[in-house]
């Protein structure tokens, strides 16, 4: 049996230090129209919205995108194109819930797992495969059910590696991530450990001195795959954040998402890889958009 010492601030209810520090999601002031019915209309429109899927748009970006950069704006700020549905998009677009066998775990392919410590997130993409649970607290496992996850892969010894997903894996408490990679590093046959995350350019400051101890502190090695979809979103902070994880010995791969209105010209996609590279980020993964419900207007 493993995780015997398993604890989650979700139980406890204790935050981590420097956890409780990280900013709180930016409300969007919804556009009105002109006065009378059609305004009414229209805000009964962006409730519809905020309903469907909460705002939450990532600080660091805010003057650029109130200023209307579109590779930005569109990625977090809501848009009515979102109400619309095709017959073909779906809530769960990838098949989670039929790879699930415990609570936070999805087994898609025979050799590794995914692991879904939390589902909130830093910030809330519009085009989110998961949007139907991201944000949703009722998702995120507890201690006991990340026991049954951990067990689970010490029991099937053919997964060989552990992907933190969610959510964002680096969106919860050290505490957590840390007794929770104690346990992985536990299991003889698990051999890599990889973080899928948006926090290296929208919450850089997250890795703090005590998150790049735990990382580096893993006995199996530890990859970073940072979702980047503009080069805007290398900043000076998040160059520095890449630089950090580097000096700890995290390698950090990017993967994009092609979406229309942000990196579907071959000029912006150059030169988000070449900025990458810059910062000796690895490009592995261009997808296209999955068909999750209201995204049609993101596919090229």
């Amino acid at each position: 049996m493993v995780c015997e010492d398993l604890r989650s601030e979700r139980a406890s209810g204790e935050k981590e230090k420097g956890f409780e520090e990280m900013p709180s999601n930016e409300p969007y002031k919804f556009p009105t129209k002109e006065k009378g019915i059609k305004k009414t209309v229209d805000a009964l429109k962006w409730q519809r919205l905020e309903d469907l899927f909460p705002t939450k748009r990532p600080l660091i970006f805010k003057d650029k995108i109130e200023s209307g950069v579109s590779s930005l704006a569109r990625q977090f700020v809501p848009q009515l194109e979102e109400l619309f549905v095709t017959k073909n998009e779906l809530k769960d677009p990838i098949g989670d819930e039929d790879h699930s066998p415990v609570k936070g775990l999805i087994h898609r392919y025979k050799d590794r797992v995914l692991l879904n410590l939390t589902y909130q997130c830093a910030v809330h993409c519009r085009f989110c495969f998961r949007k139907s649970k991201v944000s949703q607290s009722q998702f995120n496992p507890n201690s006991e059910e990340i026991h049954r996850a951990l067990n689970y892969i010490q029991d099937h010894k053919e997964i060989k590696e552990v992907i933190f997903s969610g959510g964002d894996p680096f969106y919860t408490s050290n505490a957590l991530l840390k007794d929770t990679l104690e346990n992985i590093n536990a299991i003889q046959s698990v051999r890599r450990i990889r973080f899928h995350t948006r926090i290296p350019t929208v919450l850089p400051k997250r890795f703090n001195s005590e998150l790049l101890n735990i990382l580096e502190q893993s006995k199996q090695k530890v990859w970073v795959v940072a979702h980047i979809n503009s080069p805007l979103e290398f900043t000076p902070e998040s160059d520095r954040a890449i630089e950090a994880l580097r000096k700890r010995g995290v390698q950090v791969l990017m993967q994009t998402v092609l979406l229309k209105g942000v990196n579907d010209r071959i000029e912006l996609l150059k030169e988000l890889l070449e900025k990458a590279i810059e910062n000796q980020v690895l490009p592995y993964y261009l997808h296209y958009p999955d068909l999750v419900e209201g995204t049609s207007h993101f596919r090229v």
